[in-house]
């Protein structure tokens, strides 16, 4: 009987250890083999449905070179990430590919990058996930009771701006209180 968390060990079972001397199958991947006679990333790559290798060129995931790094790869030497294009580090290689080398999805085909893989430093994601959580907390804070009870009620209709006037009446009733 097959389990749902297909291939995931159960609580206290070994974790899955890779056959002694095979190695993948995938031509030039050295790696031991984990299952299906791939190596633990190919295997990965497979059940997720994305190409462990392009059957048009014979490139190889993380093998074969990609301009001037690997195949299905995204490289960083530290903190930023490396353009397959011009080899240079980038924090946010999206924006650099739009400039510098065309549409980002043509780039991510080219190179064989899928489409959910992030090209901006783990940083940048944490800065802009920051940001969101404070955005939310403001938008709370402006939708609280308190706050829409100091604004005129002739102000508060749906879709309608308030000029810079009438928000720094706002703010000078706020402070008063």
């Amino acid at each position: 009987m097959r389990r749902a968390e297909h291939g995931i060990s159960k609580p206290g079972e070994p974790k899955r250890i890779p056959a002694k001397g095979r190695e993948c199958s995938i031509p030039g991947c050295d790696n031991p083999m984990f299952s299906r006679l791939l190596c633990r990333k190919h295997y990965r790559r497979a059940a997720k449905g994305l190409p462990v290798a392009d059957p048009d060129d014979g490139k190889v995931v993380g093998i074969t070179r990609s301009g001037r790094s690997y195949w299905g790869v995204v490289e960083h030497d530290g903190e930023r990430l490396v353009c397959h294009e011009c080899g240079k580090s980038y924090l946010n290689l999206a924006v650099h590919i739009a400039m510098t080398h065309g549409p980002v999805r043509e780039y991510r085909i080219t190179h064989g990058l899928t489409m959910r893989q992030p090209l901006r430093t783990e940083r940048l994601r944490d800065a802009a996930r920051a940001r969101g959580r404070q955005l939310a907390e403001n938008l709370t804070d402006a939708r609280s009771p308190r706050t829409l009870g100091l604004a005129d009620a002739g102000l508060i209709v749906r879709g309608q701006r308030i000029s810079s006037k009438q928000q720094s009446a706002i703010q000078r009733r706020r402070h008063e209180t």
